[in-house]
C-alpha cells in the first residue's frame, strides 16, 4: 500500500487529503502538522466524508529535519500544504529521501529554486512538482490553457 502525507492539515491540507481519500483510495494517508489536533480534525472531516478508513494524524515539526527525514522514508510522496517558506528544504529532504513531492507554492524565488534541483530529483528517481496552489500557481496554468483556445488573445 501507497503512503503519502500530507504536510500541513489546515483548510487547503485537509482538501488535499480527502482528495486523495477519493482518487488513491488505496492509498494510506497521513495527515501531518505541527498542531496534533488540527491533524485530527482533519482525518476526522475526511473519514467522514470519504468513510476512507486508512487515514492517520501525525505531529511533526518542520524544523526537526532528523525527525521529519525518518518519516519520509516510508513515503511514496509528500504533498507540502504548509507556508511555502519551507518548501526548499522540504524539496531537499524529498530527494534526499527518494520521495516525490508536491506543493502548492506561492513564491516565484522559491520555485525557481526548486526547479534548479531537477537533476537531483531526476537521479533521485523522483517528481518535484512545485507552485501547484491556486494563485499563483494553478490560476496561471489555466488562464494559459484558456488563451491557447483563441487564435489571438488580447
Amino acid at each position: 500500500m501507497n503512503k503519502i502525507m500530507v504536510l500541513g492539515s489546515g483548510r487547503q491540507g485537509a482538501a488535499i487529503g480527502y482528495d486523495l481519500a477519493v482518487y488513491a483510495p488505496n492509498s494510506e494517508i497521513i495527515m501531518a502538522d505541527i498542531d496534533l489536533s488540527a491533524a485530527n480534525q482533519a482525518v476526522d472531516l475526511i473519514v467522514k466524508h470519504t468513510n476512507h478508513q486508512n487515514v492517520s494524524a501525525l505531529k511533526i515539526d518542520l524544523n526537526d529535519t532528523h525527525a521529519l527525514t525518518k518519516t519520509l522514508m516510508d513515503m511514496i510522496l509528500m504533498v507540502s500544504a504548509v507556508p511555502y517558506k519551507f518548501n526548499g528544504k522540504l524539496t531537499d529532504i524529498a530527494i534526499s529521501t527518494h520521495t516525490s513531492m508536491v506543493d502548492l507554492g506561492g513564491n516565484t524565488m522559491i520555485v525557481r529554486e526548486q526547479l534548479s534541483k531537477d537533476q537531483r530529483a531526476r537521479d533521485a528517481k523522483i517528481s518535484i512538482v512545485p507552485d501547484c496552489g491556486m494563485g499563483p500557481g494553478m490560476n496561471i496554468s489555466m488562464a494559459l490553457l484558456a488563451m491557447e483556445q483563441f487564435e489571438n488573445p488580447q
